[in-house]
């Protein structure tokens, strides 16, 4: 490498926005695929907003500090798993500071490098570094919010897709016991969607919610 270009080098570092790594540019001409530090091909996107989290379970026995760039999905995470775990308070912030409170805790770990025993210190901590309380809103809550917030004009195109539903149910309801009679006659669905001009997973479901309607007549 010639004097001109080490001095565009030292000029044009890159940085790993995913580990921060600095080193300098090899090539002028294209960039380079992965960060040399962490083998990161995302190395030049920006991150996501992400947020540090704390995890308490029903019991109060266990804590988890953790990192996510989306809360609800990560609780939803959780709720999956059935663990019984809750995330109760959460701050900005990033791997880095996830790594700096799992250390300044390290002496609570019960497993893993962020899982912790429960202490009223950690949530402390987090608190006094900005973190606030998490509440999450249950499926018919977020709907309500929703609806709060649409303008008129998705108000109105809202009911209209109901009432265009509505209508279709019922139109299929006049045809499904045709559909059931082809279908037990020992025609596929696929032939049969095709007859009327739906796709196969439509006359699946439109029939699964016909059984349902009838069931609770």
């Amino acid at each position: 490498m010639d004097t001109q270009q080490q001095a565009v080098d030292s000029r044009n570092p890159l940085k790993c926005t995913r580990c921060e790594h600095v080193w300098p540019r090899r090539d002028l001409d294209k960039l380079p695929l992965r960060c040399p530090e962490c083998n990161s091909p995302y190395w030049d996107k920006p991150r996501k907003k992400e947020f540090i989290y704390l995890a308490v379970n029903e019991a109060k026995t266990e804590m988890k500090i953790g990192v996510t760039n989306n809360l609800s999905q990560r609780q939803c995470h959780y709720n999956g798993e059935g663990t019984g775990f809750k995330i109760t308070l959460n701050v900005e912030g990033n791997r880095q500071l996830e790594k700096d409170l799992c250390a300044r805790f390290a002496h609570l770990l019960i497993r893993g490098n962020e899982w912790f025993t429960y202490s009223e210190d950690i949530a402390n901590y987090l608190v006094s570094i900005g973190a606030k309380p998490r509440v999450f809103t249950s499926g018919a809550g977020l709907a309500r919010l929703r609806w709060a917030k649409a303008t008129p004009e998705d108000r109105k195109r809202n009911c209209d897709h109901m009432a265009r539903v509505a209508k279709e149910r019922e139109q299929f309801a006049d045809i499904a016991p045709d559909i059931l009679r082809l279908q037990a006659q020992g025609m596929t669905l696929a032939n049969i969607a095709k007859q009327i001009g739906c796709r196969t997973g439509t006359v699946c479901r439109k029939l699964k919610q016909y059984h349902a309607a009838q069931s609770s007549h």
